[in-house]
Protein backbone atom coordinates (compact mmCIF):
# COMPACT_ATOMS: atom_id res chain seq x y z
CA UNK A 1 0.00 0.00 0.00
CA UNK A 2 1.47 3.34 -0.90
CA UNK A 3 0.62 6.96 1.13
CA UNK A 4 -2.59 7.11 -0.89
CA UNK A 5 -4.01 4.35 -0.30
CA UNK A 6 -3.20 4.60 3.38
CA UNK A 7 -5.14 7.71 3.57
CA UNK A 8 -7.96 6.72 2.18
CA UNK A 9 -8.35 3.61 4.10
CA UNK A 10 -8.00 5.37 7.20
CA UNK A 11 -10.40 7.91 6.36
CA UNK A 12 -13.02 5.17 5.35
CA UNK A 13 -12.25 3.41 8.68
CA UNK A 14 -12.54 6.40 10.54
CA UNK A 15 -16.29 7.26 8.79
CA UNK A 16 -17.51 3.45 9.76
CA UNK A 17 -16.62 4.30 13.54
CA UNK A 18 -17.96 7.49 13.89
CA UNK A 19 -20.78 6.01 12.46
CA UNK A 20 -21.03 3.01 14.62
CA UNK A 21 -20.09 5.31 16.96
CA UNK A 22 -23.54 7.14 16.69
CA UNK A 23 -25.80 3.82 16.10
CA UNK A 24 -26.08 4.30 12.65
CA UNK A 25 -25.57 0.72 10.89
CA UNK A 26 -22.64 -0.13 8.85
CA UNK A 27 -21.91 -1.88 6.06
CA UNK A 28 -19.93 -4.37 8.73
CA UNK A 29 -23.27 -4.85 10.30
CA UNK A 30 -25.34 -4.87 6.72
CA UNK A 31 -22.71 -8.20 6.35
CA UNK A 32 -22.84 -9.80 9.72
CA UNK A 33 -26.60 -9.83 9.38
CA UNK A 34 -26.78 -10.82 5.31
CA UNK A 35 -24.28 -13.73 6.66
CA UNK A 36 -26.52 -14.90 8.94
CA UNK A 37 -29.67 -14.63 6.89
CA UNK A 38 -27.70 -16.83 4.35
CA UNK A 39 -26.87 -19.24 7.29
CA UNK A 40 -30.73 -19.86 8.27
CA UNK A 41 -31.72 -19.99 4.88
CA UNK A 42 -28.93 -23.00 4.27
CA UNK A 43 -30.22 -24.78 7.34
CA UNK A 44 -33.89 -23.78 6.63
CA UNK A 45 -33.66 -26.59 3.38
CA UNK A 46 -33.29 -29.88 5.01
CA UNK A 47 -35.62 -28.52 8.09
CA UNK A 48 -38.16 -28.02 5.69
CA UNK A 49 -37.58 -31.11 4.05
CA UNK A 50 -38.16 -33.23 7.20
CA UNK A 51 -40.91 -31.13 8.18
CA UNK A 52 -42.30 -31.65 4.54
CA UNK A 53 -42.17 -35.56 5.32
CA UNK A 54 -44.01 -34.91 8.51
CA UNK A 55 -46.81 -33.17 7.37
CA UNK A 56 -47.51 -35.78 4.60
CA UNK A 57 -47.43 -38.62 7.08
CA UNK A 58 -50.06 -37.09 9.08
CA UNK A 59 -52.17 -36.53 6.11
CA UNK A 60 -51.87 -40.41 5.45
CA UNK A 61 -53.13 -41.04 8.75
CA UNK A 62 -56.52 -42.81 8.79
CA UNK A 63 -58.33 -41.89 12.23
CA UNK A 64 -60.91 -44.66 13.75
CA UNK A 65 -64.66 -44.53 14.14
CA UNK A 66 -65.17 -40.93 15.92
CA UNK A 67 -68.04 -43.88 18.10
CA UNK A 68 -65.24 -46.11 19.18
CA UNK A 69 -63.14 -45.33 22.03
CA UNK A 70 -59.93 -45.41 19.88
CA UNK A 71 -61.52 -43.15 17.68
CA UNK A 72 -62.45 -40.86 21.07
CA UNK A 73 -58.81 -41.12 21.81
CA UNK A 74 -57.90 -40.16 18.44
CA UNK A 75 -60.23 -37.13 18.82
CA UNK A 76 -59.06 -35.58 21.88
CA UNK A 77 -55.49 -35.63 20.94
CA UNK A 78 -55.97 -33.84 17.93
CA UNK A 79 -57.14 -31.26 19.82
CA UNK A 80 -55.25 -28.04 19.59
CA UNK A 81 -52.92 -26.97 21.82
CA UNK A 82 -53.94 -23.78 22.32
CA UNK A 83 -57.72 -24.94 23.79
CA UNK A 84 -57.35 -25.47 27.52
CA UNK A 85 -58.34 -28.71 28.73
CA UNK A 86 -61.13 -29.73 31.39
CA UNK A 87 -58.27 -30.80 33.42
CA UNK A 88 -56.38 -27.39 32.82
CA UNK A 89 -59.65 -26.00 33.45
CA UNK A 90 -60.33 -27.23 36.93
CA UNK A 91 -57.05 -26.51 37.94
CA UNK A 92 -57.61 -23.10 37.38
CA UNK A 93 -60.77 -23.05 38.83
CA UNK A 94 -59.70 -24.08 42.11
CA UNK A 95 -56.76 -22.04 42.99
Amino acid sequence: MNDHEKRDFQAGLEAEVDAFMRGETTRRTFITRFGQMTGMLAASGPILAMMTDWALAQQKLELADAASPLGQAQAAAMVPPSAPSRRRRRIRASR
